[in-house]
């Protein structure tokens, strides 16, 4: 190749680096690191995209056989996507009145105040509202202290890397105005935000509340979910439960990606031009 040639693949390199510095710098000034949906799970299944197959919604048996109707300490489901096993947990968690923003799933202490007894129902319902799964889970006991709400535990994922988005379904989740949603990575708070359910606030509602990181701005895989009830006394149930490895890429990423089959595309051209020059010389 002539120096010309290297010259102008150099360029492109420096060219590459540089854009994906701004738009990695870039991301600071919007730093939205988790996208947040409600009511819309196809937007949801649409933000997906890395790794958009690896998804499912945990109800008919897509994900493993449904679980039987009763109550428990927990709901734990083991199946796989794909070819690729996960094992998430479900609890009725009682939020600590003084969260320390650590969670151990199982274990009173930081986040935890006490844990209730879920219900599995088929289908999940609650005050006269019934889920759209084949399966559900309904609140156990109401504190008069503790906010209630589901927990997810996500023990098993692919290279332990947790998951990149979580879906669900709230039944008759009864806040009265926010859900709060809180996410942790090995047991620490990663993010926390309140959920505007509407003017009913979710009571006598199905709604849907999806979350999937957002690589791009900084967020990160997850492997803990809590939604959590706007004050003691309100109950919840839920259903529907989505999940798997997707989220938003990080675009520096798909920069590389592209600019690199544009350098090696560049580089065969010349290599080519030089070719046919020496043969007509």
């Amino acid at each position: 190749m002539t120096r010309n040639g290297t010259h102008g693949i150099a360029l492109i390199v420096a060219l590459a680096a540089a854009l994906v510095t701004a738009l990695v710098g870039a991301r600071d000034a919007t730093a939205d690191e988790f996208l947040v949906f409600t009511d819309d799970r196809a937007a949801h299944s649409a933000s997906l995209s890395q790794d958009a197959a690896q998804t499912v919604v945990d109800t008919g048996g897509a994900f493993a056989a449904d679980p039987l109707t009763g109550s428990g300490s927990s709901v734990t489901r083991s199946g796989s996507i794909d070819g690729r096993a996960y094992t998430y947990v479900l609890y009725d968690l009682q939020f600590d009145t003084t969260p320390t923003g650590t969670i151990t799933p199982g274990v009173v202490g930081g986040d935890t105040g006490a844990l209730s007894s879920v219900f599995v129902e088929s289908p999940a319902s609650q005050a006269g509202v019934s889920g759209l799964g084949s399966w559900g889970l309904d609140s156990g006991a109401v504190s008069t202290s503790r906010q209630s709400g589901v927990l997810l535990d996500f023990t098993t994922t692919p290279g332990g890397a947790g998951v990149g988005h979580v879906g669900l379904d709230l039944i008759d989740f009864e806040t009265g105005g926010n859900a709060q949603l809180r996410l942790y990575a090995a047991g620490v708070l990663v993010f926390s935000t309140n959920v505007d359910l509407g003017g009913n606030g979710g009571n006598q509602e199905v709604r849907f509340l999806g979350v999937t990181a957002n690589l791009a701005e900084g967020g990160q895989r997850f492997d803990q979910m809590a939604v959590l009830v706007n004050s003691p006394t309100d109950r919840w149930a839920a259903d529907r439960f989505s999940f798997g490895v997707a989220a938003n890429p990080e675009p520096g990423t798909w920069v590389l990606m592209t600019l690199g089959v544009g350098v090696l595309v560049f580089a065969r051209r010349r290599s080519r031009a030089q070719l046919r020059k020496s043969e007509r010389g």
